[in-house]
C-alpha cells in the first residue's frame, strides 16, 4: 500500500511545467516507466470539486487554501486521461462523495472491505458508496 505512484508525476507536471518542459520530462519518464514496477491495484479516490474544497477547508492547512476550483478540475482530468490508457494493471475509481471514513468507522469499513476484498478487471473499473 503506498500513497504515491510514479505517473502521478506526470499528471501533475502536465499541470505545472511549459511545454517545452513538460516535452522533456515526458521523454525521460517514458524511458524509466516503462522499467517500473506496475500495482497490483490501483485506487482512486474521487470526490467532487465541492467536497475537495470543503475537506480543504477543514484540513486547514494554510498552503492549500489557495488552491482553485480550476486546478482541482485539471488534475482531476489529468488523472482520468491516464486511467484510459491503462491496461496493464486495475483501477478502482471508488466515488467517495456520499461517506465520510475519517469520521464513521462503518464508512471506513466498507471502503477497506471494497479495495482488499473484492477481485478487479485489468482496466477501470468504478464503485460508489
Amino acid at each position: 500500500v503506498a500513497d504515491y505512484y510514479f505517473a502521478k508525476s506526470s499528471i501533475f507536471a502536465q499541470n505545472t511545467l511549459k511545454d517545452d518542459e513538460y516535452h522533456l520530462f515526458r521523454q525521460i519518464f517514458n524511458i524509466i516507466f516503462e522499467s517500473m514496477p506496475k500495482p497490483d491495484l490501483y485506487v482512486y479516490l474521487h470526490a467532487n470539486t465541492p467536497k475537495l474544497l470543503e475537506n480543504i477547508s477543514k484540513r486547514g492547512r494554510n498552503y492549500e487554501q489557495s488552491i482553485k476550483p480550476a486546478y482541482l478540475e485539471k488534475i482531476q482530468n489529468g488523472y482520468f486521461h491516464f486511467f484510459k490508457q491503462v491496461t496493464a494493471f486495475p483501477i478502482l475509481i471508488i466515488d467517495i462523495n456520499n461517506i465520510d471514513f475519517v469520521n464513521h468507522q462503518e464508512h471506513y469499513e466498507e471502503l477497506k472491505d471494497a479495495i482488499f476484498n473484492s477481485e478487479y478487471k485489468l482496466g477501470i473499473n468504478r464503485l460508489i458508496l
